[in-house]
């Protein structure tokens, strides 16, 4: 129903990228990204070399994304940026948070 995409230590040694969170269209708004999102923050005592996430968020995604990395504790760390992959141009904002707040 879910998959997480996680890069310990980067693209700093003490930081973890998320690199994906997806959840099933058809469970999507059921708790499933904030429980995966949890249980990914029970995991980092075990890495205690990372003291912050990060995700980044493309503006083609960013209606649905960014509420809920909102929710989550992260905050924009810099302005956009221009991305591209494929046909697609857009741009893409990075958003972190420290790895040992609570909850």
């Amino acid at each position: 129903m879910a998959v997480i995409d996680l890069i310990r230590g980067w693209p700093q040694p003490d930081t973890a990228l998320i690199g994906l969170l997806q959840v099933h269209a058809d469970k999507k708004g059921a708790g499933i990204g904030r429980t995966v999102h949890a249980l990914l923050l029970d995991r980092l005592p075990s890495w205690p070399e990372i003291t912050q996430l990060r995700a980044a968020i493309v503006e083609t995604n960013a209606a649905h994304a960014e509420p809920f990395w909102s929710a989550m504790g992260y905050a924009r760390a810099g302005a956009p940026k221009p991305y591209r992959t494929g046909d697609l141009d857009t741009t893409v904002t990075i958003w972190t948070r420290p790895a040992g707040d609570a909850r």
